[in-house]
């Protein structure tokens, strides 16, 4: 059986060539601030037509 060399080949494993598989992709925290803001923006909206208030307790 042959062996494995002792250090790998700087060519196959350079660094920067792959991406990092932690953490979460970016696009999960745009849509996350994106349902934020559209959220606040629904509520506001709500509030100054009327829909919701302080009556609708």
């Amino acid at each position: 059986m042959a062996e494995l060399p002792r250090f790998p080949n700087p060519d196959e494993d350079a660094v920067g060539e792959r991406a990092s598989t932690t953490g979460r992709p970016r696009w999960v925290a745009v849509v996350g601030i994106g349902v934020a803001v559209g959220l606040v923006v629904l509520v506001v909206v709500l509030h100054l037509t009327g829909v919701i208030g302080p009556g609708s307790h």
